[in-house]
């Protein structure tokens, strides 16, 4: 997904609510945190991450925690493991948005 997907899918309700049925369907893994590496790596590109972190600090980033699409996500998750608290889901995002300069 490049940047321009991203804001068109922060404006579109309708395409959210088909990518959160299609991630809880498609990308539960075994455990909190692979599920979460997983639905990220699904719904963003490496050089996309590249230019977010969690609350856009930093330089020029994009703030991802204050995106519909942050939301949508932890959502997700939360649903397929209720147990969990969303500060950790928060927390996976976070790691998963730190490493995306290391995968290229």
């Amino acid at each position: 997904m490049t940047i321009d997907e991203l804001n068109a899918l922060e404006a579109n309700s309708e395409q959210r609510r088909v990518l959160a049925h299609t991630l809880r369907r498609n990308c539960k893994s075994f455990d909190a945190k692979r599920t979460t590496y997983q639905i990220m790596k699904t719904v963003l590109d490496n050089r996309v991450a590249e230019m977010i972190n969690m609350e856009g600090r930093r330089g020029e980033k994009l703030a991802f925690g204050r995106l519909e699409l942050c939301t949508l996500i932890t959502d997700c998750v939360k649903d397929l493991f209720p147990n969990e608290q969303m500060i950790v889901f928060k927390s996976h995002i976070s790691d998963w948005l730190k490493q995306a300069p290391k995968r290229k």
